[in-house]
């Protein structure tokens, strides 16, 4: 939870009649990260129709603070400010009143009050303000949150900033706690798995691991919630994760929005709210990669099946204003899967994923088609070997990493919401398996023997030609909500940031039927797994050891060999 803090820049003595105005800035931190490289701030800029006062410009013209239910003394320190004042609040009719003091809060929060009449009691060097609570969404009529790391000298605020009245009752302290304690702020879009999201770990690692661990069905630690999405799994159909191993931080590094309220009748919903009308949310993401090896079993299907198995979900750091907005981001990772093949067998299977250091998206919840990427476009990708126990194969994979990361904002209490969605395919890993005849080591169809080149060269009768094909997806989804009265605004957002296809080196390999698996093609290997590899001379029948010299060297140059060799016989006799 952030703390309210002040700019050292801003703690200069003020004059009464420059405090009492339309827009305020009001600045939040963590504590633990105070000073620190990475210390994390955020900052509200508020404007309001009506004017309003922060207690804490005026410090230093006061004695004392004190706060009641229905009322909040300000005793000062000389007559003369003391009048001034009153000039100052009594003729301005209602104001608004924020405060960040003992018995008016509960430490290192804020709140806001409305102030309807204005009382000097001269003899007391006090004036007292008949005030009742605001909530902060009928305080301003603009909202602005900027957030991140900032290198800016702050000082965060303390109740014993100011010298406490010596009051034994407790009552209105008391009854100001428990009103703060019935603030209860959620975040919809998504539900954070931490209540309080921490800033002060400023990476959140995403990283997990499963060992010969059965996702399908799925037998992992809090599987007991899992719903895998995709047709009903068939009897005997059964997925591992042989080795699927993550690890890298994904960092909410900055960001900012805006809400626009505007006055009106709440019965027209187009006059209530332009919610959300700009803001942005920056992650920056560092070391993220990923092993994805599964040990399939699984049955014949005339069609390309799919299933997503979600995998525990990842809490990531995000960050709280008490009252008025919170953050929290969740990493959701899952692995999508589909096979089609036309006989039953075992096989692993998988890809090695490595995403740019640095990399970035920018999530516009605005529009989200002015969002941008970066680093994600030069993820490396590479396939791990295929392997089974089984030769004669013929299969289509799919094999996916597909995150999700989830972004929720709430503001003023749950009164609107917004939810920014990261959605990743990193990447989809299509493999063709299939069997070739009469082809060289290269998996390449041999078109010609008597001119297919070398005489040592092999021809393998059969070989698995394995073509990978990579897709690589990431969208986007911004959407906003509003409850206002019996209305609700929703609005939603989607956009494909990033959608590119590549193809991965093609693999050729041979089964080795005495070690029951695959191996790279070779004369003695397909001869021991009856592959049938042949010499071209063997396929071309009886060899004519001058065909092999035509072809090396060429017509002309072997008819001046035979007339060398010729003349040197006669010349030997």
């Amino acid at each position: 939870m952030l703390r309210a803090a002040r700019l050292k820049s801003d703690l200069r003595a003020r004059s009464i009649t420059e405090t009492l105005r339309h827009n305020h800035e009001l600045h939040y931190l963590d504590e633990s990260l105070l000073g620190t490289p990475s210390q994390f701030t955020a900052r509200l800029r508020m404007t309001s129709e009506r004017p309003s006062l922060l207690l804490e410009e005026i410090e230093d013209h006061l004695e004392d603070i004190y706060c009641d239910e229905d009322s909040i003394e300000l005793r000062f320190v000389n007559v003369e400010t003391l009048r001034m004042a009153y000039r100052e609040y009594s003729t301005i009719g209602q104001f608004s009143l924020i405060t960040s003091h003992d018995s008016c809060n509960r430490d290192g929060e804020r709140s806001a009050h409305l102030v309807c009449e204005v009382t000097v009691i001269e003899s007391e060097m006090m004036i007292v303000l008949d005030s009742s609570h605001m909530q902060w969404e009928d305080v301003f009529h603009s909202l602005t949150v900027d957030f991140g790391e900032s290198d800016a000298d702050f000082e965060v605020r303390r109740h014993d900033q100011l010298r406490k009245r010596q009051n034994p009752t407790v009552t209105a302290a008391a009854s100001s706690t428990d009103t703060a304690e019935t603030t209860k702020i959620s975040i919809p879009l998504p539900p954070s798995s931490s209540p309080t999201p921490d800033p002060s770990e400023a990476h959140g690692d995403v990283g997990f691991k499963y060992l010969d661990t059965s996702i399908i069905p799925p037998q992992f630690p809090g599987a007991d919630n899992v719903a895998i999405r995709g047709p009903s799994v068939p009897d005997g159909f059964t997925i591992k994760c042989k080795n699927c191993t993550a690890k890298g931080t994904i960092n909410l590094f900055q960001g900012s929005f805006t809400i626009a309220q505007a006055n009106g009748s709440s019965n027209n919903t187009e006059n209530i709210i332009e919610f959300f009308q700009h803001g942005y949310l920056e992650l920056r993401v560092n070391g993220l990669e990923a092993h994805v090896e599964l040990e399939s079993s699984i049955k014949p299907s005339t069609s390309l099946t799919l299933y997503t198995v979600p995998l525990p979900e990842i809490g990531l750091p995000g960050f709280q204003i008490p009252g008025i907005a919170v953050v929290g981001p969740i990493f959701n990772p899952s692995i999508r899967v589909g096979f089609q093949l036309t006989a039953a067998f075992d096989f692993t299977y998988g890809f090695d994923v490595i995403v740019p250091n640095n990399s970035s998206i920018i999530v516009d919840v605005g529009n989200v088609t002015n969002s941008s990427v970066t680093g994600f476009p030069d993820t490396k990708v590479s396939a791990i070997p295929f392997q089974s126990k089984f030769d004669n194969i013929s299969l289509t994979a799919s094999t996916s990493f597909a995150p999700e990361l989830l972004l929720g904002i709430s503001v003023f209490e749950g009164i609107g919401s917004a939810g920014a969605g990261v959605f990743f395919d990193l990447p989809t890993v299509k493999a063709t398996v299939s069997q070739v005849a009469h082809v060289d080591a290269k998996c390449d169809p041999i078109v010609n023997t008597s001119t297919a080149g070398d005489i040592s060269d092999d021809i393998f009768g059969s070989l698995t030609n394995i073509v990978p094909e990579v897709d690589f997806d990431l969208g986007l989804v911004a959407q906003a909500e509003l409850r206002a009265g019996p209305f609700s605004i929703e609005k939603v957002d989607q956009w494909t940031a990033v959608k590119t296809a590549f193809t991965l080196p093609t693999a050729c390999i041979s089964f080795d039927t005495g070690a029951k698996t695959f191996v790279a093609p070779t004369a003695s290997a397909s001869a021991a797994g009856g592959g049938g590899s042949r010499k071209n001379a063997a396929t071309a029948g009886i060899v004519n050891p001058l065909m092999g010299i035509v072809r090396r060297c060429g017509r002309f140059e072997a008819v001046m060999l035979v007339l060398a060799l010729v003349l040197g016989f006669f010349l030997a006799l």
